[in-house]
């Protein structure tokens, strides 16, 4: 397993050719950046418990085979406290649909089921032990045409009826040990 300097706490899954600075850059292809190469649907993943305090996984959890191990791996290497940065395409976006190897689709509720109550469907959290509070779930609306222009509230109501008004999620989870 590769040994994590104590001021490298930082991980970048899926990191491709934009690594997050200052991060260990995890990809399943030897890229510029890529410290570690590791098939991403292969666990564990090549890091001791507790491992890191923030980790970044922008555009890459839809292309994996398991979300519920995927999480769960997150949680394994993330120390308790760490912060973890998710980027994804919504679903009710055309986008989500538009690239062949999107394995699944996420909602702003998807990571409600890793939360232990409060939450939409928290009450179905036996799924997997994995727990994370959610410090932020927000949309990413299309800053193009009319859209730019229009209030968040109309935004956020359109984009429950639209396609392609949101186009993407970000959230930022918190691993509870």
């Amino acid at each position: 397993m590769p040994h994590i300097k104590e001021k490298t706490r930082k991980l970048d899954i899926g990191c491709g050719t934009k690594k997050v600075e200052g991060a260990i850059g995890l990809d399943i292809v030897s890229l510029p950046g890529v410290d570690v190469v590791h098939d991403l649907n292969s666990f564990p993943y090549p890091f001791e418990d507790s491992s890191f305090d923030e980790i970044y996984c922008y555009d890459v959890l839809e292309h994996l085979d398991n979300l519920l191990k995927t999480m769960e791996e997150l949680h394994r290497i993330g120390a308790n406290g760490c912060k973890i940065f998710i980027k994804v395409p919504y679903a009710l976006c055309t986008d989500a649909f538009t690239d062949p190897t999107h394995k699944r689709h996420f909602t702003i509720n998807s990571f409600d089921y890793f939360t232990e109550k409060g939450h939409r469907f928290s009450e179905f959290n036996f799924y997997s032990k994995a727990r994370f509070n959610i410090l932020k779930a927000e949309k990413v609306y299309a800053e193009s045409g009319f859209i730019k222009i229009l209030p968040k509230r109309v935004k956020e109501i359109l984009s429950n009826h639209i396609f392609d008004i949101c186009w993407a999620l970000n959230f930022e989870l918190q691993v509870v040990k």
